[in-house]
């Protein structure tokens, strides 16, 4: 009877413990999220959505998938779009991203302020209005490999270099996420690390804008690791595109940049 006794304290003490500690025992059960994701090409290169899903169901998540995204898509045509309303309209999605065209978050303030912003809070506006536990998920983009085209830096001289602009992506996605109480799905930081601790990476495309299949890698991680709120390593998926040792650094540092300071991504 003491030895029962004796074991079911230890038990309880262990169980508590962990609680005080905060670890979340229930960290590796299968999970389903459902996800719209509103883009552009930027989201749907190398079916990174796809990616995301697939991701998932290499641990035993589940990722409902939705998708609006046509090519060269501004946020101002987002949301004057009756199908993209009927999308959002169609389930109770638990996150709903948005990603605003590759520079247009970047530009001057006035501009944001007036062809940008508005556009984005209506979007919240009707993601909320479908389902109050939706949360808006912001699609943080990043810096063109050079800068932008010398015709829009010209008045701009920060948009002249990757870093300069990829820091006003960073600037402007964390505030319409926290200004919404929303999620971020911090892509650009990731991307800077990455270039900044493995150069000889190459995350771009010829075009020196859109991503290769490893920056859709890198983008597919961070979705994940956000969406479901688990370690990145830990996935069993593997990209035929992507050569092993670079899923292995990009997974690392998502779990570093990522996993690791969940909590400086919900602003719900």
């Amino acid at each position: 009877m003491k030895k029962t006794t004796f074991l079911f304290i230890l038990l309880f003490s262990l169980t508590s413990c962990n609680e005080n500690l905060g670890i979340d025992n229930t960290e590796n059960l299968p999970i389903s999220k459902s996800v719209l994701f509103i883009g552009n090409s930027y989201t749907n290169y190398n079916d990174m959505p796809q990616q995301v899903k697939e991701m998932a169901n290499s641990v035993n998540d589940e990722l409902i998938l939705g998708l609006h995204v046509p090519s060269g898509t501004r946020i101002s045509d987002h949301n004057e779009s009756m199908e993209l309303e009927e999308k959002i309209d169609s389930r109770k999605w638990d996150y709903v991203t948005i990603q605003t065209q590759s520079s247009e978050s970047a530009l001057s303030q006035d501009h944001f302020d007036n062809n940008v912003y508005p556009h984005v809070l209506s979007i919240v506006n009707k993601i909320k209005s479908n389902y109050l536990n939706s949360s808006a998920l912001f699609y943080m983009t990043w810096g063109y490999e050079n800068g932008e085209f010398p015709s829009l830096c010209v008045n701009l001289p920060y948009l002249c270099e990757f870093e300069g602009m990829n820091d006003k992506l960073t600037e402007r996605y964390t505030f319409m996420a926290q200004s919404t109480n929303s999620v971020l799905s911090p892509v650009g930081i990731v991307w800077k690390n990455i270039r900044n601790s493995h150069p000889e990476i190459d995350l771009y495309r010829a075009d020196e804008s859109h991503p290769s299949h490893n920056g859709s890698f890198l983008a597919a991680c961070t979705f994940y690791t956000v969406i479901f709120e688990k370690d990145p390593t830990l996935l069993l998926y593997n990209n035929p595109e992507v050569d092993d040792t670079i899923e292995t650094i990009i997974k690392n540092e998502v779990k570093r940049t990522v996993f690791n300071n969940l909590n400086n991504w919900y602003y719900n």
